[in-house]
């Protein structure tokens, strides 16, 4: 891997799903403004349903393509579909828990979700224009 792309790429996590390795990206902006449309909000996130697993699991893996060049992925020209993601779960992933356990982990990773026995962060008000920050736990 260059360093440009391993530059580009941040901090990043390797989950697998169905015997291929990802390198999953932590959660931006535009991916939480996706949630909160899909989901009405991002505190709190729930994935419960097969069409909510499959949102979630493109969301990750639409970053994941390791044939992205740099430049798409500056440009957040992510070619991935919800349905290409569709197609690399099964309903074995799905029935077995390997689909959920990916989720869970990449949210996780992200900050979206605690990790089990944690706390969930918690938002707050800053004093700076009502702004909201989320804060973890000590």
């Amino acid at each position: 891997m260059s360093t440009e792309l391993r530059d580009a790429l941040g901090a990043s996590r390797s989950l697998t799903l169905n015997g291929v390795e990802y390198r999953i990206q932590p959660i931006d902006l535009n991916d939480l403004a996706l949630i909160e449309e899909r989901f009405d909000s991002v505190e709190g996130l729930k994935v419960e349903s097969i069409d909510e697993m499959k949102f979630v699991l493109w969301l990750f893996l639409r970053k994941a393509d390791p044939g992205l060049t740099v430049e798409e992925r500056a440009q957040c020209d992510y070619p991935m579909t919800e349905a290409q993601a569709g197609n690399l779960a099964t309903y074995e992933t799905v029935r077995d828990g390997s689909l959920m356990t990916f989720i869970t982990s990449a949210l996780v990773f992200s900050g979206l979700i605690p990790e089990a026995g944690k706390e969930a962060p918690t938002a707050k008000k800053s004093r700076t224009a009502g702004a909201t920050a989320v804060s973890s736990p000590s």
